[in-house]
């Protein structure tokens, strides 16, 4: 998928322009597969701010820390660096085709690492880890399945205190969701049509 988000942050480079369909398709893989670099970070925060402000995503499920993405400096060189991208020509235009480049030929999501620069650090923006084909994003102190942020309509809700009697009668039914819960004491996931929230 990496090379998909690089392949249409290309063509967006190339067009000179964004393109909706481009745009939301990069959100979407970005976010589902934890693809963070300095582009994708700005259109993922882009996108939730104005999902949350028009009470289409509720703010607990976003995938960013709030504290830490939205940081007035931070997120201006994040749209800065976003915006570059629109540019035919200069410096700041042959390094994002690198980096789109970069992406392009990545066999290995941990490679994306490579994209980054002194004004953005993956950690402080955003605590991802894979597990099981799986993105979790932590957001204050829970780790977010990225799938919540797709579910529509109503989706049972099951709540689970971390380490009781449930918990582990959760695990010994679905072995297979162990290693999400060994990502945390606090964790939101969606497993057979269910959203389970487990906490302290």
């Amino acid at each position: 998928m990496a090379r998909r988000v690089g392949y249409l942050l290309d063509q967006i480079r190339l067009l000179g322009k964004e393109e909706k369909e481009l745009k939301d398709e990069i959100v979407e893989l970005a976010r589902k597969y934890g693809i963070i670099t300095p582009y994708t970070s700005y259109l993922i925060v882009e996108d939730e701010t104005k999902r949350v402000s028009r009470n289409r995503l509720d703010a607990k499920y976003q995938t960013s820390d709030n504290a830490s993405v939205r940081s007035y400096a931070q997120n201006n060189e994040n749209k800065r660096r976003y915006n570059v991208i629109k540019e035919k020509s200069g410096k700041d235009s042959v390094e994002a085709s690198r980096d789109f480049q970069t992406l392009t030929d990545t066999e290995n999501i941990n490679k994306i690492q490579k994209i980054e620069d002194k004004n953005f650090t993956v950690s402080n923006q955003f605590q991802i880890k894979n597990v099981m084909e799986k993105s979790f994003y932590q957001s204050g102190d829970f780790w977010n399945d990225s799938i919540i942020q797709e579910i529509s309509g109503n989706i049972k809700i099951v709540k689970i205190k971390f380490a009781s009697d449930e918990y582990f009668s959760l695990m010994k039914k679905n072995p297979e969701i162990s290693k999400f819960l060994s990502i945390g004491k606090n964790i939101r996931f969606v497993f057979e049509k269910r959203l389970y929230e487990i906490s302290e």
